[in-house]
């Protein structure tokens, strides 16, 4: 790639948009609260091994009021009440009976905006589906359950808090049974799902961290982009982040108007107007709005009459940079499998800067897949030594996708990054390890 300008504007890009950490993404933003209405915080039908007021470590001010569920690692945990993430602690991977494990527990905390929090402990490690900031439904996924921290077994911690971090009395509106308390031995159902699928959930969020990170750099472009990624905007305006895109979607398009419009009448562009030319050009290809394709029509026309040599350079990056816009737009509709695809054909085309941000977010959608599976192979060889003979064909099933797909990204981590081998060579491993545990497992079981 011969353009010099290219690389300087992408290389500004990379330093925000693909920072994955957005610290304060809300600020200044009203967050909706619920009603004062708990229900119960695990995906599926358990029993309680410790209520109110239990022996073992329900005794003191911060979890007198404190319930622990009975569920296998890598259960969903979901939201009791819809609220704000406050805090988010997911590093530890260790647990045990000993009070030395007490600082290792992985929890999320939720405030409801009423001087009550929620506090869900004993999660396994990096599998939290929510950050800091972010505003989540009742019933929605925020992990899953394990065994980190003070935990014998596996097991969910809940519990309301007030402001001052002290364990309060509550009840669940979906447990019929003592006014909505239930006690060690009982049996509670499983929680009520939101109106919204995970898979929009998610995609809502992950396109809404972009759009800050756009309007960060004052990329309104980039922002039009994302917002025209995310499926079904119009659908679904009774959720909050689907109300917040499409404002933010509007004013995108207004500014966009406006930039295209003062490009086209720039008669001595500048270097800031040859770099927001050819940005505009790219990230906005794919737009089926009429007037910005016409606006773009128009720009592109008079981009070959400034008859420069820095505007004709701008073609050589357009494929490479449209696929990376691409690769984004495919990690804001959740599609792994898109953004792994685009942002290999981003590097076999890049050079400079746009092959360091390509790089960037392959690197990034690898490194969750490995962590996900290595997730799931954990979870299976716990499963797989309490596995009924009904159940374990299914595990054995889910053990050989796990360690067949985990193989798959290890081969494509080590096609793009060769020279940083150690981190695949070792989780490949371990999944190798883990799977044979699992199958010997479940053939000393069926002895």
């Amino acid at each position: 790639m011969k353009s010099s300008l290219l690389p300087l504007v992408i290389l500004t890009v990379s330093l925000a948009l693909l920072v994955d950490d957005v610290s304060d993404p809300h600020a200044g933003i009203p967050i909706p609260m619920s009603a004062k209405e708990f229900r119960q915080p695990v995906g599926n039908r358990c029993s309680i091994n410790q209520g109110n007021g239990g022996s073992f470590s329900h005794t003191d001010e911060h979890n007198r009021y404190a319930w622990d569920y009975d569920i296998l690692v890598g259960k969903p945990v979901v939201a009791a009440r819809a609220g704000v993430v406050v805090r988010v602690s997911m590093g530890s991977n260790i647990g045990g009976e000993d009070r030395v494990f007490l600082p290792d527990c992985n929890l999320i905390q939720i405030d409801h905006g009423d001087g009550m929090s929620t506090s869900y402990g004993h999660l396994s490690k990096n599998r939290s589906l929510v950050r800091l900031g972010e505003f989540v439904l009742q019933g929605e996924l925020l992990g899953y359950s394990g065994q980190t921290g003070l935990a014998g077994r596996p097991h969910l911690h809940y519990t309301v808090i007030d402001s001052t971090g002290k364990s309060v009395s509550s009840r669940f509106v979906d447990f019929e049974n003592r006014d909505g308390i239930p006690r060690k031995g009982d049996t509670v159902p499983a929680a009520r799902k939101p109106a919204l699928s995970q898979k929009i959930i998610e995609s809502y969020k992950r396109c809404f961290r972009a759009c800050v990170r756009a309007d960060r750099l004052g990329f309104h472009d980039f922002g039009y982009a994302f917002t025209g990624a995310v499926p079904q905007l119009n659908a679904y305006q009774d959720y909050y982040y689907a109300r917040v895109i499409a404002k933010k979607r509007a004013v995108y398009r207004a500014v966009v108007l406006r930039h295209l419009e003062r490009l086209t009448d720039a008669s001595n562009p500048g270097v800031a107007d040859f770099e927001q030319a050819g940005r505009y050009l790219y990230s906005l290809s794919g737009s089926k709005d009429k007037e910005i394709k016409a606006a773009l029509r128009v720009l592109r026309e008079t981009r070959k009459a400034w008859q420069s040599e820095e505007a004709t350079q701008w073609i050589d990056g357009d494929r490479a940079v449209r696929a990376w816009v691409e690769g984004i737009g495919a990690e804001c509709q959740e599609d792994p499998s898109g953004a792994v695809k685009n942002y290999s054909r981003a590097l076999r085309s890049a050079e400079g800067a746009i092959e360091l941000v390509a790089a960037s977010g392959l690197r990034r959608i690898i490194d969750e897949f490995r962590i996900m599976y290595l997730t799931d192979l954990e979870r299976l060889l716990y499963e797989s030594k309490k596995a009924l003979a009904k159940d374990r064909a299914k595990v054995k099933s889910d053990a050989k996708l796990a360690w067949t797909i985990m193989r798959e990204v290890i081969e494509a981590w080590n096609r793009w990054f060769p020279d940083d081998e150690a981190p695949a060579r070792d989780a490949l491993e371990h999944a190798r390890s883990l799977h044979e545990q699992i199958l010997t497992n479940l053939m000393n079981a069926g002895k």
